[in-house]
């Protein structure tokens, strides 16, 4: 539950007179297809209250970034997120730099799979910039979109076209990066990113692998996510006859000794 203090003293700033002057985004897809996000909000302050608000948050045991909305300030993903890091904007000046970082678990998805390989997308839908038909890549405030492909992995499409693409290294991993900003700013009802990569049989059957894809394929679709707790109800009702099914059948049909009648 958020502190009811920080939520007032968030409400009460004149959020409109903090400029947001620059956003960056740097999106990391691992080796288990989760992604690893950093953002900087690069901006200009014009009361000491706003300054404060922000610091407010990243005191916290732990960090909410949904709370910087208050603000105006919008993570670049809008699904699930865990590991919620940051730092707040420091020192006197009206201009500082404020950092978050997260893990999004779900970012990358299934698309098709052909023996050892995987076919997987980010989805424009994923993003705050998508507003349920088109994806709006902003002009007026300074974007800079940069998601990072192990360059093991081939990319298949990408859409629309980038900025520029290019291969760098990080910490010690070789990566496709590819980028958008606000020199070639665009509106589109389509953005992917979409790549292919090998994977093994024992990833393909871990836990991990099969919950995650369980979750991305059938509950994020609402018919699927019906059928499931439908499914998930009959199982707790009828509980107990299907314990005495799965029992009868692991017991078999009792033994009966042979009775040979004994002559007289």
């Amino acid at each position: 539950m958020k502190s009811w203090p920080i939520v007032l003293l968030l409400l009460l700033s004149t959020a409109s007179a903090l400029q947001v002057y620059g956003h960056d985004i740097q999106i990391r897809i691992l080796e288990n297809d989760s992604a690893y996000v950093e953002e900087i909000f690069r901006l200009k302050f014009e009361t000491p209250e706003e300054k404060t608000g922000l610091k407010e948050i990243f005191g916290q045991p732990t960090i909410d970034t949904s709370l910087l909305s208050q603000y105006g300030l919008n993570r670049a993903i809008v699904e699930d997120i865990s590991n919620e890091d940051g730092q707040p904007p420091l020192g006197e000046s009206d201009f500082a730099d404020l950092k978050i970082s997260y893990t999004a678990e779900m970012l990358s998805v299934l698309v098709e799979e052909k023996g050892k390989k995987q076919i997987r997308e980010i989805p424009g839908n994923k993003f705050s910039f998508w507003d349920g038909t088109k994806f709006t890549f902003p002009y007026e405030i300074p974007t800079d979109l940069k998601i990072l492909i192990p360059a093991k992995y081939s990319i298949n499409s990408l859409q629309p076209e980038p900025y520029y693409s290019r291969t760098e290294e990080f910490e010690g991993v070789k990566y496709q990066e590819i980028d958008w900003n606000y020199k070639k700013p665009f509106s589109s009802n389509t953005f992917h990113v979409r790549y292919e990569k090998e994977v093994t049989i024992s990833s393909m059957f871990s836990i991990e692998t099969i919950i995650r894809e369980f979750q991305t394929k059938y509950l994020t679709n609402p018919v699927y996510l019906i059928v499931a707790i439908i499914i998930l109800i009959m199982i707790i009702w009828y509980r107990k006859e299907l314990g005495m099914m799965v029992t009868e059948s692991f017991a078999g049909e009792p033994e009966h000794e042979d009775i040979t009648p004994q002559d007289e």
